[in-house]
């Protein structure tokens, strides 16, 4: 049995039932350290089976589980197991994407084929509410070609309604807002049954959800980052004459952010901090909430939530990425009127954002010829002098 998963009370093993190679995967949840009134329901393994066999039913290609048990101590739940069917080649979609597994072409067919797919969700009363790339899988060689999974947050009833489509498609286009024009467009032809009208002004409206969704991540995530959890934890430690305070996510190491801190000026520093001031704490917060919500939607460097590899400047060759990342900043809410070249950098062949303080979330978005405006800032921007770890240069737009 191969351990494939390890959480605080969740456990997935890869199992061989039938030969040498793995074919199926037990799934193990654990409830004993929940209070006893969440012990008292259904377990997830009984939800999961009889919400995969409604959706499966409507004609949504799902894998449905074999076999469910729980184990209780009288009526309290103490752990849940679930034996599915392993699907060795399959991958999910956003690794496919942050892998770039697949020729253009397939980038292309998965792109339509999703459209296609969450269509046929929509119309069978299927509301995932939280569609994310990694809900599906895409299968290379395979019949079906993309197959949906993960619906714990999912509802099953009539056909969903018009708002409920265009909030479910905002919060799937947030996971995707680096990707070309050109393919998030292939996207919506395949939802609309190939219609461009249609596709086009879906198009705008995912795009005034997308701002409001920023929005009420980023206040979200200011809730959630900046108290003491599974994942962020506050931290506070004297340098020099001056002492420092904030939050960082868990498992980062605080030494190397003490050494980060001391040579902040220093050529090639691999992390970018904001320091907090006395009276400025809650700015710091906005800002750290507004970062974390810009990295879900891969417009900021990972340096935001822990240490990371160096974000290098941005290159005048970079001009179609820096016009992406553009047009998705004034879709969120107008940039500001002093941004620099060295509020953007590059990570690997996207265009970041070093600071996310320089997007005015409140403003209105900028809604005629967005793209063109993004497309002369990008020209203006990279035709400033740029300076990287080598010394001072001059960039100019080719």
């Amino acid at each position: 049995m191969e351990d494939r998963k390890q959480g605080r009370r969740k456990r997935s093993y890869l199992v061989s039932l039938a030969g040498t190679e793995p074919d199926h995967l037990i799934k193990v949840n654990e409830y004993r350290d929940l209070p006893w009134w969440r012990r008292l329901g259904r377990s997830k393994a009984r939800r999961d089976l009889d919400r995969a066999a409604a959706i499966a039913a409507r004609g949504i290609p799902t894998p449905i589980p074999l076999v469910v048990g729980e184990t209780r101590r009288g009526v309290l739940l103490e752990r849940c197991h679930e034996l599915v069917p392993w699907l060795g080649d399959a991958i999910d979609l956003r690794r496919a994407r942050d892998e770039g597994i697949g020729m253009p072409g397939e980038s292309r067919a998965r792109a339509a084929a999703l459209g296609m797919l969450v269509r046929r969700m929509h119309e069978s009363g299927i509301d995932q509410r939280d569609l994310a790339p990694n809900n599906f899988l895409w299968r290379r060689a395979g019949e079906p070609l993309l197959l949906a999974i993960d619906f714990e947050r999912a509802r099953v009833g009539a056909a969903v309604r018009p708002r409920a489509r265009i909030a479910a498609l905002a919060k799937l286009d947030r996971h995707c807002a680096g990707a070309p024009a050109s393919e998030r467009m292939r996207f919506l032809r395949g939802y609309c049954a190939g219609d461009r009208v249609a596709a086009r002004s879906l198009w705008r409206a995912i795009e005034a959800e997308s701002a409001s969704l920023l929005r009420r991540d980023a206040a979200r995530w200011r809730r959630t980052a900046t108290r003491r959890g599974r994942r962020f934890e506050p931290v506070g430690f004297p340098i020099g004459a001056r002492g420092w305070r904030g939050w960082m996510r868990r498992g980062a190491s605080l030494d190397a952010l003490v050494r980060a801190i001391e040579r902040r000026d220093a050529p090639g520093a691999s992390l970018r901090l904001y320091a907090i001031e006395p009276g400025t704490t809650r700015n710091a917060a906005r800002v750290w909430g507004l970062a974390l919500a810009l990295y879900q939607r891969a417009v900021v460097p990972d340096a935001w939530l822990a240490l990371a590899p160096t974000t290098t400047s941005l290159e005048a060759a970079d001009r179609p990425a820096l016009a992406i990342l553009l047009d998705r900043l004034l879709t969120w809410g107008g940039i500001a009127e002093t941004l620099q070249i060295e509020a953007i950098g590059c990570e690997g062949p996207r265009a970041v954002l070093l600071d996310p303080s320089a997007l005015r979330t409140q403003d209105p978005p900028v809604a005629s010829g967005r793209r063109l405006v993004a497309r002369r800032l990008a020209e203006w921007l990279l035709a400033t002098p740029i300076r990287d770890d080598r010394g001072a240069r001059d960039g100019s737009s080719p």
